[in-house]
């Protein structure tokens, strides 16, 4: 929790020490966007042949990136790049596999390993008229492609491209007319990236939920 106080304290700083900007001065145009912060990644079910063997579970990771694109007011449109990464922290056997009950389990172990993915994706965001300016609720959605990289330190590393997606929602805050501070969440969704390990392949889960800040610069 501390670590997303990190991400809250310097956007209200901002937002209250800044002048409100109206709707009328606002520009409008093409526009650049970085964002960073904190990600957070579910456990992931490794399978082979549609059956669970084991389950990773991650330490918090982070994620950056920017982005190009339109704003037409009330609605943008944008090409992202992302880059995530998480730590490897425990390897789980469940107490069945397939059926078949393996003696001493459920069990965990901690794993040395990372994954990582870096996406380019298609993003729209909605700007409902809700909030008072210099604010703004936005609500976006994204599809793409996401190379997943995964390492782990005793089986090698190996990678996949997959489809993704992603939900986005959050507030901005207009610093200027052309300069706008972002905070918001994202949930983000590699479909099931394929390794290869030992010659085996298997599939695992990729899903992760985004905190970040952000800054908007238009032209």
């Amino acid at each position: 929790m501390k670590r997303i106080h990190t991400i809250l304290i310097p956007f209200f700083v901002l937002m209250v020490s800044t002048p409100a900007v109206q709707a009328k001065d606002k520009v409008t145009g093409p526009y650049i966007s970085l964002n960073g912060g904190f990600s957070f990644l579910s456990d992931s079910d490794v399978s082979f042949n549609d059956v669970t063997f084991s389950t990773i579970s991650f330490d918090p990771g982070f994620s950056g990136g920017g982005a190009f694109g339109y704003d037409f007011d009330d609605v943008r449109t944008e090409i992202e790049v992302m880059y995530r990464r998480w730590d490897m922290d425990t390897f789980t056997v469940p107490g069945t596999i397939g059926g078949t009950t393996i003696t001493g389990c459920p069990c965990s172990a901690s794993v040395e390993g990372d994954v990582s993915s870096l996406s380019f994706m298609l993003n729209g965001y909605s700007i409902p008229p809700w909030l008072p300016d210099p604010w703004e609720l936005y609500l976006g959605g994204g599809l793409g492609m996401a190379n997943v990289d995964a390492e782990i330190n005793v089986l090698g590393d190996d990678s996949d491209t997959v489809f993704a997606y992603q939900f986005m929602i959050g507030l901005g805050y207009d610093i200027t007319t052309k300069t706008a501070l972002t905070i918001g969440y994202r949930f983000f969704d590699a479909v099931e990236p394929e390794f290869q390990v030992s010659g085996v392949p298997i599939e695992a889960k990729l899903q992760s939920h985004d905190f970040n800040l952000g800054l908007r610069f238009t032209f």
